[in-house]
């Protein structure tokens, strides 16, 4: 049965993944954008940004799920 405290803690480490997510993802998004400026190939580029960008939904989407688990622990519901 999950408790408060260790959601929480999934609720922390779920933000820093997100931020760190985003971060990297602006990162190869700048780099993509100066590839496409000098005329490179980007096919490379495009299909690791939309990998990057699938784990940064899946990662929100986890997140989601811990604060639904964490209102449910608060309403006595688990």
């Amino acid at each position: 049965m999950p408790d408060l405290a260790t959601e929480l803690r999934h609720l922390a480490d779920a933000d820093r993944q997100i931020a760190e997510a985003e971060a990297h993802l602006a990162t190869v998004e700048q780099q993509h954008a100066k590839l496409a400026s000098l005329g490179g190939a980007l096919e490379d580029s495009e299909r690791l940004l939309a990998t990057m960008r699938d784990a940064l939904a899946a990662f929100r989407e986890q997140r989601r799920l811990i604060e639904l688990t964490i209102d449910d622990i608060r309403n006595g519901r688990i």
